[in-house]
């Protein structure tokens, strides 16, 4: 069941293009990574989306009401973190679920246990929130988020400036609420935590999408692929494979970068050759290194 469609969003302002023919869609369940290099215009996507900033050309529609024209029907079931939630750090956690209820209709204490059990965050929440850890109130943020039962979630960085266990905390906390069929859009600058907690993939660059695919393709789009060979010696192997991409990583490995139709050609040149190799085996890309050979940037946001 499609939840949130874009069509061909463009924002332009003063006569600069900030993002443009952005087109996707997310399903109930889904739980979509969105990446990209600094500046690619992840922020102003998540807040066109939002309503938060006027739409140049395009459409954003939410259970297929739009945005724009019916904007209390298509928010009313979105849940949404951007940057850091906003809390009251002199009230206790449970008066900030109370505030945020207010802003509903029929918000029942039992919702709010509920979330408030959803979130593990029992045995604190009639502490104040200035006593919580950033993890801790990275899920009272959450709790706000999900209160009024969303469709849509939306997270900027959930995970960012949190411990280990932190992490582990949200991704299972994000993970819960997906099977519970809440289509999530995560916005995010590590891609290890994309890696583990999204089917798919949406990356930006330069204000446009370059890659709307599902992680395991996105990680495998290129015909030339990895492998390691453990062989007897490395000796005067840049002689021996001067027609072929490779680097010597440890012990005597070597990483190849080549096609599967020639990863057989390599071993029996190596063999010619008087090598004996002991092992292949394929390397596959983790999403950082993919999303590097992909969009060719360093650095992401």
């Amino acid at each position: 069941m499609e939840i949130l469609k874009c069509d061909n969003l463009k924002k332009q302002v003063k006569g600069k293009i900030i993002v443009e023919n952005i087109s996707f869609s997310i399903d109930k369940g889904d739980v979509v990574g969105l990446i990209g290099p600094n500046g690619a215009g992840k922020t102003t996507i998540i807040k066109l989306i939002l309503g938060l900033i006027k739409i140049t050309e395009g459409k954003v529609s939410i259970k297929g009401y739009d945005i724009e024209k019916d904007f209390i029907k298509a928010i009313e079931k979105v849940g949404a973190i951007v940057e850091t939630p906003d809390l009251y750090m002199y009230l206790s956690g449970y008066d900030n679920l109370k505030i945020t209820a207010n802003n509903y209709k029929n918000i029942t204490k039992e919702r709010i246990n509920e979330v408030i059990k959803l979130v593990g965050l029992e045995n604190r929440i009639k502490d104040k929130v200035s006593t919580y850890s950033l993890g801790m109130r990275q899920r009272l943020g959450i709790a706000e988020a999900i209160i009024n039962s969303p469709e849509l979630l939306i997270l900027d960085e959930p995970t960012n400036g949190l411990d280990v266990d932190g992490i582990i905390e949200i991704r299972n906390l994000i993970t819960k609420l997906s099977k519970q069929g809440i289509a999530i859009l995560i916005s995010s600058h590590n891609l290890t935590e994309i890696d583990n907690l999204c089917n798919r993939i949406i990356a930006i660059k330069n204000g446009k999408i370059i890659t709307d695919d599902k992680i395991e393709r996105f990680k495998s789009f290129s015909s030339e692929d990895t492998y390691i060979l453990e062989l007897n010696h490395i000796d005067n192997l840049e002689q021996i494979m001067q027609d072929y991409k490779f680097e010597k990583i440890e012990g005597n490995k070597i990483r190849v970068y080549i096609t599967k139709v020639e990863i057989s050609k390599v071993m029996q040149k190596l063999i010619e050759n008087n090598y004996q190799v002991y092992s292949v085996q394929e390397e596959k890309l983790t999403t950082e290194q993919a999303f590097r050979k992909k969009v060719g940037e360093n650095k992401i946001d």
